[in-house]
């Protein structure tokens, strides 16, 4: 499996994982929490900001392998760790 195929593998398997984590309406302390729930450690908060970021890195990847873009642009200005609370 090259980098490319690897890539588009992890892409769709990180795709259908965020669709489920948001289809979920339990908030009981979720191990991996979507933008309406709470996480199990307070320091942990996921938002609809947060994901929209994600999915605009991965479309911006797969744009990038596939050769309709020749780089990208991180969606988080200052690391991945910027929109966690302290």
């Amino acid at each position: 499996m090259n980098g490319a195929s690897a890539f588009a593998e992890y892409d769709r398997v990180s795709r259908e994982n965020g669709a489920s984590i948001r289809a979920q309406t339990a908030n009981n302390a979720e191990w991996v929490p979507g933008p309406k729930q709470t996480s199990l450690s307070p320091c942990v908060r996921v938002t609809q900001d947060i994901v929209n970021r994600w999915v605009m890195l991965l479309d911006q990847t797969g744009a990038v392998l596939e050769g309709r873009r020749t780089g990208f642009s991180s969606p988080w200005p200052f690391g991945a760790c910027a929109s966690l609370p302290p």
